[in-house]
């Protein structure tokens, strides 16, 4: 027979299972280090609660902890203080996503000058790829003209009003103008031209010349100099290749001839090669040496070549009796002529399509001048005998398929000043979206990387905040949470 007591507890189990489950489920208290993706959360979010469960589980804050202040409430709101720059944390890695986002909650305590910044990892050694989480500068540029925006990126000009796509801004900035970026986005920094992986060459130049060559690849640079010796001194001659026009890449040096004096006897042939790798672009190249040297040739295995002011040798120096060079105008130029010798006294022929003109070198150490009309086209230049040195503002080279416009867009680092923008006369500021909001005291910020940035350890994501303030002033920035999206 059945007892009351076995009847009650029939009723009374699932009673308390129930019970136990609202417990683990609603009532449980949260046990320091104990932080894990609770059942019904979205599995492609990991949030770091600082100063309640940030030290385990699966996203967690890495320290140093002597970094960051211990746990701290107020206003039921538990968070820590960033007291030093760089403090790191991690989070899982989700092979099946495309994107990452950080989440941050701080008080905004940021000196103007000043940012906060997220760095990925994304090297196995000490690499990070950093992005801007938040910028008090940004706000100020709302000031200006919003050139273009998109999901990611917004482009201000502080001096005029021109707009359009972001995009296509990215594709052709406007020539001429310097750009100020806040944001790792890639400018087309390359000349309207097709590399064609053709050779390009240039012959009987005098004495110390500034060159642009548009190439990539293995690339090898021969330069064949020659020693007048009309003059007392060594005759040594410079060749340096720069990255950006101011970054060295390599360099060599074609030494004197061995003949010093000045019995105007030409030396020897003397040749140097400088072999290297590169990437697509265009890379500035100058030959420095005295009036006392020819350069016979330079040539490019790999890609076009121009020159600025170009010394023609031709008829006094060598054997060489005609030179063809070529230009453009987009917006006009001065052409400026000038012989030193009798012998370089000619007429000179310019021609585009139905534009021609003629130019007599009538006299000895006398400047002439030639206006240009502005055209896209090129303009080709006859000179018969050479012996001229030209001036101008634009750029020649010696075959009408090898001339291109170097890139005219100066780009620069943004920096956090107005009179930073006014001393180096930006046209454009690029900055990326700044996707922040406000709850109260505290502010949200967030910024995005690319998955296939990441460096992968033990199937973790690994980042850093960078506040570099703090390592100059006594600041500390309270942080109540980290969330890391990983999204498709």
């Amino acid at each position: 027979m059945v007892t009351m007591e076995i009847i009650k507890s029939v009723y009374i189990i699932p009673f308390m299972a129930v019970l136990y489950v609202l417990y683990a489920n609603v009532y449980a208290p949260v046990i320091p280090g104990s932080f894990s993706v609770t059942a019904g959360s979205d599995p492609s979010i990991y949030t770091i609660d600082a100063g309640a469960r940030d030290t385990g589980g699966d996203a967690v804050l890495q320290g140093p902890l002597e970094r960051v202040s211990g746990p701290l409430t107020r206003d039921n709101i538990t968070y820590r203080l960033i007291e030093k720059d760089l403090v790191y944390f991690s989070s899982p890695a989700n092979q099946n996503f495309s994107r990452v986002k950080v989440e941050l909650k701080f008080i905004d305590t940021i000196p103007d000058g000043y940012e906060l910044r997220i760095g990925m990892k994304n090297q196995k050694e000490w690499s990070y790829l950093w992005n801007t989480l938040y910028n008090p500068f940004y706000a100020s540029l709302e000031a200006f003209n919003l050139t273009g925006e998109n999901s990611r990126f917004r482009i201000y000009s502080p001096g005029n009003n021109l707009t359009m796509p972001v995009d296509s801004f990215l594709a052709s900035p406007p020539a001429g103008s310097t750009v100020a970026s806040g944001a790792p986005v890639r400018l087309n920094a390359l000349p309207d031209i097709n590399h064609n992986g053709y050779s390009s060459s240039m012959n009987e130049l005098r004495g110390a010349h500034t060159f642009y060559v548009y190439t990539k690849g293995n690339v090898g640079l021969s330069v064949t100099k020659q020693d007048l010796n009309w003059y007392n001194g060594s005759d040594s001659l410079d060749i340096r290749v720069y990255l950006r026009a101011d970054t060295l890449l390599k360099n060599i040096t074609i030494p004197d001839d061995g003949n010093p004096g000045n019995n105007n006897s030409k030396g020897y042939l003397q040749n140097g090669t400088i072999e290297a790798a590169l990437e697509q672009g265009v890379y500035k190249i100058t030959l420095t040496g005295g009036d006392d040297t020819l350069i016979r040739s330079i040539k490019l295995s790999n890609g076009s070549i121009i020159v600025q002011n170009p010394f023609l040798a031709g008829i006094l120096y060598t054997n060489t009796t005609k030179f063809n060079l070529y230009t453009r105008a987009v917006g006009g130029d001065r052409l400026g002529f000038v012989t030193y010798h009798a012998e370089g006294l000619q007429t000179i022929n310019i021609t585009n399509g139905n534009y021609t003109r003629s130019l007599g070198i009538t006299a000895v150490n006398e400047w002439l001048y030639i206006d240009l009309p502005a055209d896209k086209g090129l303009y080709k230049i006859e000179i018969p005998k050479g012996d001229i040195l030209i001036k101008s503002r634009g750029y020649f080279s010696f075959s009408n398929d090898s001339y291109f416009d170097p890139p005219s867009v100066k780009i620069l680092t943004l920096q956090n000043s107005m009179e930073w923008l006014k001393t180096n006369k930006v046209d454009y500021i690029i900055i990326p979206v700044p996707g922040t909001a406000k709850d109260g005291n505290w502010t949200i910020a967030s910024t995005e990387f690319n998955f296939s940035d990441a460096y992968i350890e033990n199937n973790a994501l690994s980042f850093a905040i960078s506040a570099p303030h703090l390592s100059r002033y006594n600041y500390s920035i309270p942080v109540d949470w980290i969330k890391i999206h990983v999204e498709k």
